[in-house]
């Protein structure tokens, strides 16, 4: 005959002594982290640390390739290239060209005033010799006109060959200085986002 008090069907009797339960209330519970949860001073939640740590790393990244690029453009500023190669071969060759045609320049001068001597002589002669020497002068101004004007083509075509020879060169500096104007600008902006951001997380933190 069973017992009105007896134990209930499918129940366990659990002993706990004095000293195990004295433990168990002193031992703190360390409670489970929850995932995905960045801790600070100020907890911020887990949308808005995701956002600020990708915008963090946008701008590290952006800056990283900007100075990269900053640094591959002081190299080539400060290391001879082709480019500055072929600039520095074209100012060469204008100012050998330059001097070439002061050469002819003074040339020209030279035989300008020996036929203003000559012409000057010819007043002084008799008919007949100052016409025989005044056809001699005419050709001798004609071949001068002939040969002025052949300098200056030929002057003309150099300076075409500079300028052609120089206008790569211009446009590949220009690009480079545009490149280097985006760089400086890409800092900038990076600087101010950088503040931004420390702003936002200093508002974050006293919100939490």
């Amino acid at each position: 005959m069973h017992d009105s008090h007896g134990d209930k069907p499918g129940g366990r009797v659990l002993s706990v002594s004095p000293a195990d339960a004295a433990e168990a209330v002193a031992t703190p519970v360390e409670p489970a982290r929850p995932p995905e949860v960045f801790v600070t001073p100020r907890v911020l939640d887990q949308t808005a640390f995701n956002e600020l740590a990708g915008a963090l790393r946008t701008l590290i990244d952006e800056a990283n390739h900007a100075a990269n690029r900053l640094t591959a453009a002081t190299e080539l500023a400060a290391t001879p290239t082709p480019v500055q190669d072929q600039l520095r071969e074209s100012l060469h060759l204008g100012a050998r060209m330059l001097k070439a045609i002061q050469g002819q320049l003074d040339r020209a001068e030279d035989l300008t005033a020996l036929l203003a001597a000559q012409e000057a002589s010819l007043r002084a002669m008799p008919d007949a010799v100052r016409a025989e020497a005044t056809t001699t002068l005419e050709e001798s101004y004609a071949r001068l006109e002939e040969a002025a004007e052949a300098a200056r083509q030929r002057g003309e075509e150099k300076l075409a060959r500079v300028d052609a020879g120089l206008t790569p060169v211009e446009e590949r500096i220009g690009e480079l200085l545009d490149r280097v104007e985006t760089m400086t600008h890409t800092l900038e902006t990076a600087e101010v986002t950088a503040a931004a951001l420390a702003r936002r997380v200093g508002r974050l933190e006293e919100r939490g």
